[in-house]
């Protein structure tokens, strides 16, 4: 008799080996100096062979009690192998139950049982013989000797698969163990009598040998029935356990969860899941059991709710192979973590699928469902169903209260999710911040491009995917922690008690580490990325609104830091916000009235010091702020769709500034004028139109104009962006890479880029005269850009010194605040008209391009930097 339930492999592989190696080196050193029994008729080893593999064949197995039991007449084939044969001939016979295990079982159960049939032969020879005190072929010391040998080669199977549960399980199963010792020894004993009286038998009148057939046979008949009464015994105890916590049960849902507690140790499998079909369409509710967790009546999505009602349809109990014929019930299996075959059973009333109960993941050395497994399971079906419909009968009396409150939860629960909705999250966070003796704090957490989800594989992944962040977002938090969907990608989280902000940090940290693991959804792996803002009562508020306001401004500013990270609200992010809100309510006023004006700064020939060209740059004239940089209303023009405008005027007024310089001579056809394209811009389907119209209006020709891009304008469409630069480039435009490094700079894009001219950000630049590694690395973009036939403008130099280094390097044309900062059209006309300036090669103090410095510095408005 054997017991034992394995769950893990690995461990039990290790095992397995283990045991194979010791039966080996003691059939190897001990068995072929051990004298066999002195009889006259020996029993072939293959005789014994057959005898092992029948008791394997038919050996019966329970699988209740979460444990499995197998047990057989092994006992009394051993007993007549350790007196009738040699210890070699016992050791060829166990190919029988191995060759058993090979044909029935999988890889592990082969070499387990292996394993086990080899040492319990090694450990019944071993004390056979050290117990026989002779070679007499009977009496009561050969008796005696078998006796022992048996008893400790059942013992030394209950052992090994003792110690494969603990291995597997990590378990040790104290009170099973004895359990399954004292039946193995009952067992033992009787089997090991009736063999001795065998063996006893052919050796004092071989012919009547004959006359044990039919007691032996009536003897496992017996056996037999008794075990399938015992069995049978088992699963009434379940069946009724299991009912009996089906109608004790408070409500459906505890009812479930009962069930499939129960149906899981009843079948021995990692798997369990119940499933309830709602009438109408709506999706299904599922309570599922597996060592990764439970789930109470979850929310099944579209995609698996279309598997389980084509389970359905066909009723009855049945073992669903895989692959399944249903593609849908195939991709849930898999996404369900099925291995191998599961059963499935439908809870049917008058002919209609009420839900499914589904049993999956036996572990493998339990061997494959049974056609005794679908019977019990067809059996606790019919117990299932009719226990649910007297639920559903009880609660009848108390529909309306129980209506009222489905429709409470409805009001404040997300339904997608099931975390608390806006709503319910504003009246928790309200009714927390009245207690004045803790600290409260606000979590706002919003999904980085959860647009592309859905643009990209559809809203029901995208639904997938919330569910996803909702399940990690409440793994995360403490029980008394409140987390909510706000709606669409927009989530939050209570803090209450804290007991302070390290606390709090530490919460939204965790909730980042989790988000950052890969999501399966709609079969693809998604990488998700959340930016989080953190607002506490620490900061003096006392209305929820204001606190949940506060983590949204903080979570804005995290997506503006680069996303992906963690913010805490500082008080001048209100005030940012304030002053946003104000620009951009101004803004169509600015474009209405012409509020925007255009700052010119040079770029300087350093080899021959003339100014080659200028970047015109837009500065808004607000009549109270003063003049106001770009990196404050652009973002604000692009949200409300003005950039377009102030783009056009840009391009308009200095096209017309160089034109008017054309004709005053003092630029002449190498002069270029670089004009700045915004994002939204450069995707303009009338970019290219309106263009050519603006230089045609101002007479200036296309190439005179250099249009100034940065790499993130193109890396959202590729290929787009591409063709949309050749078709400027066939206007006649030149074009430059702006900012080059500070964003993807992909060697392979530079090289697919149509550019002319390649500026080199200022951090590039800020320390190449500090840090030679600094300047190693701008030396080699200057290379490279020679190599790729580029033309290089250096922005950001402030500093004669940087000015001198990049000289050197081999830079021709630069710009920055030591030679000039951006000022008006009437002063860049003065520089203009000067003489023009020295070479820069042959200059040794930095005072000869004073002129520039000077008329920079007269009384213009101070633009921002």
């Amino acid at each position: 008799m054997t017991a034992g339930r394995l769950g893990g492999s690995r461990g039990v592989w290790v095992l397995s080996l283990l045991l194979i190696g010791l039966a080996v080196a003691v059939f190897a050193t001990v068995a072929p100096g051990l004298a066999p029994v002195d009889v006259d008729h020996r029993v072939p080893w293959f005789a014994l062979a057959a005898g092992l593999a029948a008791c394997e064949a038919w050996a019966l197995h329970l699988y209740f009690r979460g444990s499995a039991h197998a047990f057989s007449l092994t006992a009394l084939v051993l007993t007549v192998g350790l007196v009738l044969a040699t210890p070699v001939d016992l050791l060829l016979a166990q190919a029988g139950p191995i060759a058993v295990l090979a044909w029935r079982r999988g890889p592990l159960q082969l070499a387990f049982g292996t394993g086990r049939s080899a040492l319990v032969a090694a450990v019944a020879l071993v004390v056979f013989h050290a117990v026989l005190p002779g070679t007499e072929a009977t009496g009561p010391g050969v008796w005696f000797a078998a006796l022992m040998a048996t008893l400790a080669a059942g013992a030394t199977g209950v052992l090994v698969l003792a110690g494969a549960i603990t291995v597997a399980e990590g378990r040790p199963l104290w009170r099973e163990i004895g359990t399954m010792l004292r039946t193995d020894a009952m067992v033992t004993v009787s089997l090991t009598c009736v063999g001795l009286a065998a063996t006893t038998l052919v050796v004092l009148d071989a012919a009547s040998a004959w006359l044990l057939v039919f007691p032996a046979l009536l003897l496992a008949a017996a056996y037999r029935l008794y075990l399938d009464e015992r069995q049978r015994r088992e699963r009434l105890e379940f069946l009724y356990d299991t009912s009996h916590a089906l109608l004790v049960s408070a409500d459906v849902e505890e009812a479930l969860l009962a069930l499939v507690g129960k149906g899981r140790r009843a079948f021995n499998s990692e798997l369990a899941e119940a499933i309830l079909l709602p009438a109408g369409g709506a999706l299904p509710r599922r309570t599922r059991v597996s060592p990764i967790g439970t789930d109470s009546l979850a929310s099944v999505g579209p995609l698996g709710g279309e598997a389980l009602w084509a389970m359905a349809r066909e009723l009855g109990t049945r073992l669903i192979e895989r692959p399944a014929a249903d593609p849908a019930v195939e991709r849930y299996l898999r996404d369900s973590l099925v291995r191998g075959p599961a059963m499935v059973t439908v809870l049917e009333k008058e002919g209609h699928a009420l839900g499914l109960l589904l049993f999956a993941n036996r572990p493998e050395v339990d061997g494959e469902f049974t056609d005794a497994d679908l019977d019990v399971l067809d059996k606790l079906a019919r117990h299932a169903t009719a226990s649910l419909a007297h639920e559903t009968l009880e609660q009848d009396f108390d529909r309306l209260e129980q209506l009222q409150s489905q429709l409470e939860h409805m009001a404040f629960h997300d339904p997608l999710t099931r975390l608390a909705n806006r709503a319910r999250f504003t009246a928790q966070v309200s009714h927390a911040l009245t207690r004045r003796d803790a600290l409260v704090a606000a979590l706002f957490i919003d999904l980085d491009d959860f647009k592309t989800v859905n643009d990209s594989l559809g809203h029901e992944a995208g639904d997938e995917l919330l569910m996803g962040v909702a399940e990690r977002l409440r793994a995360c938090l403490r029980s008394h922690d409140t987390p909510a969907r706000l709606g669409g990608d927009e989530f939050a989280v209570l803090i209450e008690d804290g007991e302070s902000m390290e606390v709090v940090m530490d919460i939204a940290e965790r909730i980042l580490a989790a988000l950052r693991d890969p999501f399966q959804v709609a079969d693809a792996e998604l990488n998700v990325r959340a930016s989080i803002g953190v607002a506490s009562s620490s900061d003096g508020v006392r209305r929820a609104d204001d606190l949940v306001r506060n983590a949204d401004l903080a979570m804005y500013r995290a997506k503006s830091q680069g996303k992906g990270c963690v913010m805490l609200f500082r008080p001048e992010m209100h005030s940012d916000a304030v002053q946003r809100h104000e620009l951009k309510s101004e803004l169509q006023r600015a474009v209405d009235e012409d509020q925007f004006v255009v700052l010119y700064q040079p770029v300087v020939d350093l080899r021959g010091g003339q100014i080659a060209g200028v970047e015109a740059l837009v500065r808004w004239q607000h009549p109270r702020l003063g003049l106001v940089g770009p990196d404050k209303f652009v973002p604000l023009a692009e949200e409300a769709n003005l950039i377009g405008a102030i783009g056009r005027h840009v391009v308009a007024k200095s096209s017309q500034r160089l034109a008017l310089w054309r004709r005053a001579s003092v630029a002449g056809d190498a002069f270029k004028l670089n004009i700045n394209l915004s994002p939204r811009e450069f995707q303009s389907p009338g970019l290219l139109q309106w263009l050519c119209e603006a230089a045609a209006r101002a007479n200036v020709p296309t190439s005179a104009i250099t249009l100034e891009i940065t790499e993130s304008a193109l890396m959202d469409d590729l290929e787009g962006g591409i063709q949309r630069m050749k078709h400027i480039k066939q206007a006649g435009f030149r074009l430059a890479l702006d900012d080059f490094g500070t964003g993807y700079s992909s060697l392979s894009y530079l090289r697919q880029f149509p550019i002319d001219v390649l500026k080199i950000a200022k951090p590039f630049v800020d320390h190449i005269a500090e840090r030679e590694g600094d300047a190693a690395f701008l030396r080699s973009i200057l290379e490279l850009a020679k190599t790729l036939s580029l033309d290089v403008i250096v922005e950001g130099v402030e500093t004669t010194e940087q000015a001198r280094m990049l000289l050197e390097m081999g830079a021709r044309q630069v710009q920055g605040f030591v030679f000039s900062r951006p000022v008006e059209d009437r002063a860049l006309s003065a520089m203009l008209t000067l003489t023009p300036l020295q070479g820069f090669a042959q200059a040794q103090p930095i005072e000869q391009f004073s002129g520039v410095a000077e008329i920079s510095a007269a009384p213009v408005p101070a633009p921002a930097r």
